[in-house]
């Protein structure tokens, strides 16, 4: 398998092969939290990143902090629904005062995603949780961060491609 996403696999087991599984394959370097830590305090994130989490308990909220640079762009998604968990769930980006600033539930089918200029330089808050504010073993999430850009080029051969030439015309008429 070359490709980014999640494309199905059977594991191996002592009883014999699984049934397929989602297993995400990512470019982004990994950062596992352990499931017994406390989320008293942001965990800190540098982009780019894929911060893998699980919502152990019921009303529990996962926060990362993150740095960034006023005018640039970021993306975050949390991947979940997409890979069979049982989480539904809400991401928010938080100024350094706690305030809210952006939130969304439901972009990539069930899963969130936001496209964000930072509007100053300084640390900002992610924050997941899920929607209806449950917990438990199933409820596990890839937040995934990153700088944002174009995702696509445009290029076109000159001598094919006349469209400069034929706005002119529409101009003149």
């Amino acid at each position: 398998i070359t490709e980014t996403g999640a494309p199905l696999v059977r594991l191996k087991t002592a009883a014999g092969p699984s049934n397929p599984i989602p297993v995400l394959l990512t470019d982004l370097p990994i950062s596992a939290t352990p499931m017994d830590t406390k989320w008293d305090a942001p965990r800190p994130l540098v982009l780019p990143v894929a911060a893998c989490g699980l919502l152990a308990k019921e009303n529990e909220t996962h926060r990362y902090r993150f740095r960034a640079v006023k005018g640039r762009g970021y993306a975050f998604e949390v991947g979940a629904r997409q890979y069979d968990s049982r989480t539904d769930p809400v991401l928010s980006i938080h100024n350094p005062g706690g305030g809210e600033i952006a939130m969304n539930d439901d972009t990539l089918g069930q899963d969130p995603r936001i496209e964000w200029t930072a509007p100053s330089d300084g640390e900002f808050d992610l924050a997941v949780r899920d929607l209806h504010r449950r917990g438990g073993p199933n409820f596990t999430y890839v937040l995934s961060a990153r700088e944002s850009g174009p995702d696509f080029t445009v290029r076109c051969d000159d001598d094919k491609a006349k469209i400069s030439s034929a706005l002119d015309e529409l101009k003149e008429a």
